[in-house]
């Protein structure tokens, strides 16, 4: 009895895990009625192939074999859920090269955050591991012939299930029965080729096609180089050297010597000239918004994917689109992409570039990442001697890095403040109440409010110091907050805002509706009238005439560029 009870425990592990992303409506795709027994003989597929492995390396020892497949399953579960209540994605095998990062004491706190009532059943199910392996048969140690075939047909037996499963489907539907184009597609996605899909769908594909075989790919992937081909190459060029929507004869402000780019953490538009108990939430950037100098969006799509706030900076610094399946910054870290300091060093004149963050240098590849954007100098954690980060803190060191009026410069200060978790004001002398919020939300604007104090202040240094008139300045959000953390999911929407100042740009004619995070790369670059080989996949929002410039084919270009390593090798 105990042994079959361990048994149905490790299937419910991998049961409770990707039911969460159900359940939560993280899958991308359509969940159809073959997808449930499907996932079922994944798992299966899934934990006879650990078994396997395990029974081989206990030598034969079935006892020591189905507890190393407990804690095994036990623990990718509770590992996919809260990496999965975090960034909303079945955890990566890229992210594991990031594990640094994830120690990190902001994301842990985030991640523990998020704890719910049925994450008991971690707890609960450890606990009867344990009762259960003391009470299994001490004696039976070894399987008999029968089952060890069995065990060894498992793998085949489940992908069978899976045929099964599908067929029956495709036979019962009368829309699909006929259609034998749509069942080898198919039987193609499950079983054959499972990872084909991931890029565009990669909690769907793991969903119904279990952890194995998409790890397998994503190995595949890590180790061995993307090689483009001709085909690939002559596309890519063909695209990004298409300039219609990427240029305009829009005329530089001649006094604009240097760039700064404000990058605010999980900052949302929803934040705009909102009052809560008679409080305005954001009165300086409010005050902006309607400054003739203006030009605001607050109708910017997030680009993100599992790679949350490094896949906001890529957007930003090389307007290209993350990767989809694994963490962009895993791949791109050894890639040569134009970047918007690297391209304002060569047709600007930019003598220095700097960014101020307030995490640890190798958190998300970051000091990576700053040489492959052409950052030579970076102020962090690092710099601050025990300091407790803050918005304050990251400001002043900003104020402080030996930036003058005499070396045009390029610099780019990361906000903290709004990240998760919400659990405290920030700024106690801000206090909000109001019932029809959640308390979530409410923290959450307290730590909006205090950003745009320390961001108000950072404007009165630059003023102070002869900087402010002479500058572009750019404030844009790497991506939404999750609003399902918040408790105002379906209230308000997760639109970013877009402000740049001192761009020279008539509000009359340029473009405010909705549209995409990469424009914003190719929208500075016209501001600033830079003739570049490279303008982004975006498209410029000083267009009036602007159509959406995220397509299949931008995501399937942004991704040859990024894995294909396209600009190093095509200056070879």
């Amino acid at each position: 009895m105990y042994w079959g009870l361990m048994i149905i425990m490790c299937i419910m592990n991998f049961l409770f895990m990707h039911y969460y992303f159900v359940i939560n409506l993280l899958i991308e795709t359509s969940v159809y009625l073959f997808s449930f027994p499907v996932n079922f003989f994944s798992c299966t597929f899934d934990l006879s192939i650990l078994f396997i492995i395990f029974l081989f390396i206990s030598k034969f020892n079935t006892r020591i074999a189905l507890i190393l497949l407990f804690i095994t399953s036990w623990t990718i579960s509770f590992i996919n859920v809260f990496y999965g209540r975090f960034f909303m994605q079945y955890i990566p095998l890229s992210a594991f090269a990031q594990t640094w990062s994830l120690t990190d004491g902001i994301v842990v706190d985030s991640i523990l955050s998020g704890f719910i009532w049925w994450d008991l059943y971690y707890f609960l199910t450890f606990i009867l591991f344990l009762f259960v392996a003391s009470k299994m048969n001490q004696q039976k140690k070894h399987f008999s012939r029968r089952q060890m075939v069995l065990c060894f047909s498992l793998p085949l037996l489940s992908i069978f299930g899976i045929f099964v499963s599908y067929s029956t489907y495709h036979i019962v539907k009368s829309d699909c029965r006929n259609n034998f184009e749509l069942f080898k597609i198919r039987i193609n996605e499950l079983i054959i080729e499972p990872e084909k899909t991931k890029d565009s769908s990669p909690n769907g594909v793991r969903f119904q096609s279990g952890l194995i075989r998409p790890f397998m790919a994503e190995l595949k992937e890590l180790f061995f180089p993307y090689e483009l081909t001709d085909q690939q190459r002559e596309s890519i060029k063909q695209e990004y050297c298409n300039f219609e929507n990427r240029k305009t004869t829009h005329v530089r402000n001649q006094k604009t010597k240097n760039v700064i780019f404000l990058l605010l953490e999980s900052f949302m538009s929803s934040t705009s000239e909102l009052e809560v108990n008679g409080k305005r939430i954001t009165p300086f950037l409010d005050s902006l918004k309607h400054s003739d100098n203006v030009y605001y969006n607050g109708r910017i799509h997030s680009n993100i994917t599992i790679g949350e706030s490094g896949d906001g900076q890529l957007i930003y610094m090389t307007g290209l689109l993350p990767l989809r399946s694994i963490l962009s910054v895993g791949i791109a870290k050894n890639d040569t992409i134009p970047s918007l300091p690297s391209i304002l060093k060569n047709k600007m004149g930019i003598g220095r570039t700097e960014i101020v963050t307030p995490s640890r240098p190798g958190m998300w590849q970051q000091e990576n990442m700053n040489k492959v954007y052409g950052i030579d100098f970076c102020y962090s954690q690092l710099d601050t001697l025990g300091v407790e980060m803050t918005d304050e803190v990251t400001f002043d060191m900003a104020k402080r890095t030996g930036k003058t009026l005499e070396c045009p410069f390029y610099s780019m200060v990361l906000s903290l403040s709004t990240h998760l978790p919400y659990r405290k004001f920030i700024d106690p002398d801000f206090e909000l109440e109001d019932h029809g919020y959640p308390y979530a939300y409410l923290v959450y604007l307290n730590a909006c409010h205090y950003l745009d104090t320390q961001i108000r202040s950072y404007f009165n240094y630059l003023k102070k110091e002869g900087m402010y008139e002479n500058s572009l300045i750019v404030i844009a959000s790497d991506h939404p907050a999750h609003l399902g953390t918040l408790g105002m999911e379906g209230r308000i929407d997760d639109c970013i805002p877009l402000f740049i100042i001192n761009g020279n740009i008539d509000n009359s004619t340029c473009y405010k509706g909705d549209c995409n995070q990469i424009d914003v790369f190719t929208t500075i670059l016209d501001v600033l009238n830079i003739d570049t080989d490279w303008h982004g996949l975006g498209k410029t929002l000083l267009n009036p005439n602007y159509t959406n410039s995220v397509s299949d084919k931008t995501w399937q270009i942004s991704e040859w560029i990024i894995r294909g390593n396209y600009f190093k090798k095509s200056n070879n």
